[in-house]
């Protein structure tokens, strides 16, 4: 087995994990999984079926045709879900730890050593995948990653004040916000995962509780400063590194997939940046996710700071988004027109739109090109420092860029920073954390965690 292959066993191995947890904490899979259980579901299936041919042998006399066909709907249905309940739970990934630390004796020799448990799964399964049409397991792991830009968020309205909170209120009631979204997993950032734990494990004793922050990889991959950037707090270090990004990929032409002078691959090392940084972002929104305090006000912060800077970007220069001031036929025309945008916006177009990440560029570049280290702008520095970490961002963002036209490696010094901060933040987030999450549907952080307690399990 080459190693990507061993790779793709160790993420799917984990995934199994994943739903084998869900069963054990929310459901009674630790009990119907026994010698018992199986003998109480089989004796289920039993009784319905015995109860079925009494009823269908019984004398009918004085029962009406209605309530005859009634009864035999219920018990035949009765049958069926009892039947697939037993075939489910048969040719189970339960099942089969239960056939396998049961001690040697015929029945384990005649299922699995002879193969033949495994030849009646691929039928059960063949059954399932033409019953559904797929083979997937119900609590598995989607596979999916939430997504979330701040940059995004700051400058999708365009429309000038005070209409804009009220039109954005009045159409949030009517249609879904798309501020948040889901991409695939890639192989790269499983990659680039696994690396980073190894590297971690390589380098000292500790467990996972112990991972810090920060851990300089390649000494020739280094930021002055580094910890300034980083913040008190994770939340802070996430916001800060968030916009560097999002700066320095509009200023190398990376944050569209495709632009005029390059494309960007989704397996490179732009695609797994986008990936990490704005799954970052999307956990800021669930700080239980997170380790230290929640900062709820601190994105909230940040985003009414990148929506200022926003308005002087539309502001002198987008006069269609003002409202005409006197009433006439145009001003339906402009509501109209404000409905239509706004529909496309909530709705019809998405995140990686040319229209939301061509305002991502602008509202970056205005960021970028900001004085915020002349003594004459002082006084915006400071307006800029008590509202936000947003000027840390832009000076990292700067430094990033100096350094890219230096020594081109910056990508890849963001690439193990967002790494970093990925396999830190799941394994001090709470293990509570991890399973409340299990019940809606998991998040890619405790794969990460669950990973780094395999590595860590295996020195011992």
């Amino acid at each position: 087995m080459d190693l990507q292959s061993m790779t793709k066993y160790k993420w799917k191995l984990i995934e199994m994990e994943l739903s084998f947890m869900y069963d054990i904490l929310y459901t009674k899979a630790a009990i119907v999984h026994t010698l018992l259980g199986y003998i109480i579901r089989a004796a289920s299936s039993f009784v319905v079926a015995a109860s079925l041919l009494v009823f269908l042998f019984s004398g009918k006399a004085g029962l009406s045709k209605a309530d005859v066909t009634i009864t035999y709907i219920l018990l035949v249905g009765a049958l069926l879900l009892e039947t697939i309940s037993l075939l489910i739970a048969l040719f189970s990934s339960w099942t089969f730890a239960f056939l396998s630390t049961m001690p040697r004796n015929w029945i384990r020799h005649a299922l699995l050593c002879s193969g033949r448990w495994n030849q009646l799964r691929r039928v059960a399964v063949s059954i399932h995948w033409l019953a559904s049409g797929c083979v997937r397991i119900p609590r598995e792991w989607h596979g999916t990653m939430g997504q979330c830009s701040i940059l995004d968020r700051s400058s999708r309205w365009g429309m000038a004040e005070p209409l804009a909170g009220r039109w954005e209120k009045a159409c949030s009631w009517l249609l879904p916000s798309s501020s948040a979204w889901t991409v695939s997993v890639l192989d790269m950032v499983r990659e680039c995962v696994e690396d980073h734990i190894k590297y971690i494990k390589k380098g000292s004793g500790i467990n996972t509780l112990g991972v810090a922050l920060n851990r300089k990889r390649n000494k020739d991959l280094q930021l002055e400063h580094t910890e300034i950037y980083l913040g008190a707090e994770v939340q802070e270090g996430i916001v800060i590194w968030h916009i560097a990004t999002d700066i320095l990929l509009a200023y190398l032409g990376k944050l569209r997939t495709t632009t005029k002078n390059t494309v960007v691959e989704a397996d490179d090392a732009t695609g797994a940046i986008k990936v990490i940084f704005q799954y970052m972002m999307f956990l800021l929104k669930r700080p239980g996710m997170l380790p230290d305090l929640a900062q709820i006000k601190l994105h909230q912060r940040v985003e009414n700071t990148l929506a200022g800077e926003w308005k002087g970007v539309v502001g002198n220069n987008d006069k269609s988004d003002a409202a005409p001031a006197a009433p006439s036929p145009a001003i339906i025309s402009w509501f109209i027109g404000r409905f239509y945008t706004t529909v496309m916006e909530l709705y019809g177009r998405g995140p990686d739109s040319d229209s939301r990440l061509q305002r991502r560029e602008k509202l970056a570049k205005r960021l970028l090109g900001l004085r915020v280290r002349d003594e004459e702008n002082q006084l915006r520095r400071d307006e800029l420092v008590i509202k936000s970490r947003v000027i840390y961002g832009i000076d990292l963002a700067k430094q990033l860029i100096r350094r890219q036209k230096e020594r081109k490696d910056s990508l890849q010094i963001v690439l193990d920073v967002w790494t970093d901060i990925l396999v830190y933040t799941a394994n001090r987030c709470s293990r509570e954390s991890h399973a409340k999450q299990l019940g809606k549907g998991s998040e890619f952080t405790t794969l990460v965690w669950l990973m780094a307690e395999h590595y860590h399990q295996a020195d011992y």
